[in-house]
C-alpha cells in the first residue's frame, strides 16, 4: 500500500480536514473508497465525485501518470507520491554564475536514485536534458523558488512532473532555515572538503576554475554540489517518517 493509496485531497471538494475526517473513519484507502464507504461520511455527491477521482486516479497508476498526479495532487503534498513514482527520481541540485551579468547555470548535479550525474558549462551541461527525460519525480530543496524556474527559463523545459521541495516539508516539520543549516539540525556532516562553503563560494569557484583555469576549483566546486545532492537523499528519507508519522502514526 503506498502513501498516494491513502491520499484524497486531488479530489476536488476534499480539503485537509474532510480527508482527515475519512482518514479517521473507515476510509482509510482507495480500496475503501472504491467499497462505498465513503458514503457514510460524505454527502452523496461528495461521495460519488472521490469514488469517480479514485477510480481514475487507479486508471493513472498503473499508466504510470505521473504528470497526471503532478497536475491534480496540492504541491505541497506530492510527497506522498515518493513511493508510488520514486523508482524513477532525480535528486536536483544547481549551481550558477551569481548575479554577476547574465545569471547562468554552471553545474546540474542529479542523482538518479543509483549514482550521481554532474553537467558542467562549456564541457556537457545540456546533457542534463537527456538523463531528465524519464524521471517521474523531482526532489530539490527551495527548488520551487530557484532550480527549477532558473532551469526552465534557462532552458525551455516543462520540468512538469511531480516535486518534493524538502525546504518547506521540513518547514512543516519544524526544521527551518537553507539546507546547510537544516543539516546541521539533523546532524549531517560534511567533509572538510566542503564544511562552511555557500552558494557565494560556489561561484567564487566557478569564476577562478573559467578565469585561471584552477582545477582544483573546479573539483571542490563539483565535491560541493555533490554534498548538496546526496544529502537531499538523507533529508528525503527522515522527512517521509516524519511525515507519515503525522498524518497516520505509522
Amino acid at each position: 500500500m503506498t502513501t498516494l493509496e491513502r491520499t484524497f485531497c486531488h479530489c476536488s471538494g476534499i480539503g485537509p480536514t474532510t480527508e482527515v475526517r475519512l482518514w479517521q473513519s473507515s476510509v482509510q484507502t482507495w480500496g475503501d473508497v472504491l467499497a462505498g464507504r465513503a458514503a457514510d461520511v460524505l454527502s452523496s455527491g461528495l461521495a460519488a465525485r472521490l469514488e469517480m477521482t479514485i477510480a481514475e486516479s487507479q486508471i493513472r497508476m498503473s499508466r504510470e501518470d505521473a504528470r497526471w498526479f503532478a497536475s491534480v495532487v496540492p504541491r505541497s503534498e506530492h510527497w506522498r507520491a515518493a513511493d508510488a513514482f520514486g523508482q524513477r527520481v532525480a535528486f536536483l541540485d544547481i549551481e550558477t554564475t551569481g548575479s554577476f551579468g547574465e545569471d547562468l547555470t554552471t553545474v546540474v548535479g542529479i542523482h538518479d536514485g543509483e549514482r550521481l550525474h554532474q553537467f558542467v558549462r562549456h564541457e556537457n551541461l545540456r546533457d542534463w536534458l537527456d538523463l531528465i527525460t524519464d524521471r517521474t519525480l523531482l526532489v530539490t530543496f527551495s527548488g520551487s523558488s530557484f532550480d527549477l524556474p532558473f532551469l526552465r527559463r534557462e532552458f525551455g523545459v516543462p520540468l512538469d512532473v511531480l516535486h518534493i521541495d524538502l525546504c518547506p516539508l521540513l518547514r512543516r516539520l519544524g526544521y527551518k532555515g537553507g539546507l546547510k543549516a537544516v543539516e546541521q539540525q539533523l546532524g549531517v556532516v560534511r567533509p572538510d572538503e566542503t564544511a562552511g562553503l555557500s552558494g557565494f563560494d560556489a561561484v567564487r569557484l566557478w569564476f577562478d576554475w573559467e578565469r585561471n583555469d584552477n582545477e582544483q576549483s573546479l573539483r571542490t566546486l563539483l565535491a560541493y554540489n555533490a554534498e548538496d545532492v546526496l544529502n537531499m537523499r538523507h533529508l528525503l528519507a527522515f522527512a517521509l517518517e516524519r511525515m507519515r508519522e503525522r498524518l497516520w502514526g505509522v
